[in-house]
């Protein structure tokens, strides 16, 4: 049987990763000026102090309050109805696509550090594959916050990095699927080993 204490962990670590995921992308859109919601940014930047604070408790404790289970799974809720519109069909905008990819580096880099981090707090082995994805995501999210900042100021991309970032877009837009299933494996992480 797994550790409860270790698949609850990585129930929180997955929501943080998918609360980062949706700051990026509601900030990167308010940015760039393509439908962003200030009040879904300050909703989910709160759910993400409340989280990395519970995450920091349960690191030292390996374990959750029931009042912080029940939060967590509120949040969760409202994660998943917000993922709902994340994914736009048929949307070709530019600004869109540069959000979305945003989100999908932060979120994927966020989630590659706190496996990392697991693995130390619970002394298991966690494969090389994540340590070598630390470069890997620094580079393109220093390449993606430079897109965006040439976009706010209004300035031209070159034609590579408009490829580039359409190529990224594709790859992020055909693991929808994966993304919302990954998301429904959070309430069921956090509830394992409870009564």
């Amino acid at each position: 049987m797994a550790n409860p204490a270790q698949v609850q962990y990585n129930g929180m670590i997955l929501l943080h990763s998918y609360l980062q995921r949706m700051y990026v992308y509601e900030n990167t859109k308010l940015i760039l000026n393509f439908n962003g919601q200030p009040d879904v940014l300050t909703e989910v930047k709160g759910f993400m102090e409340e989280v990395n604070l519970m995450v920091t408790m349960f690191e030292d404790t390996k374990m959750m309050a029931t009042t912080q289970y029940k939060r967590l799974l509120v949040i969760t809720t409202r994660i998943e109805a917000l993922l709902k519109d994340y994914f736009i069909d048929n949307e070709y905008d530019f600004s869109y696509q540069v959000a979305l990819v945003a989100s999908a580096l932060y979120g994927e880099r966020a989630m590659n550090s706190h496996v990392i981090r697991l693995g130390k707090i619970f002394d298991v082995e966690v494969s090389a594959d994540f340590e070598r994805r630390i470069k890997f995501y620094e580079e393109r999210t220093k390449a993606i916050n430079a897109v965006v900042h040439i976009l706010k100021n209004g300035e031209e991309l070159p034609q590579k990095m408009i490829e580039t970032i359409r190529l990224w877009f594709d790859g992020v837009d055909k693991q929808r699927e994966t993304v919302i299933k990954d998301a429904d494996k959070i309430k069921p992480m956090l509830s394992y080993g409870i009564q």
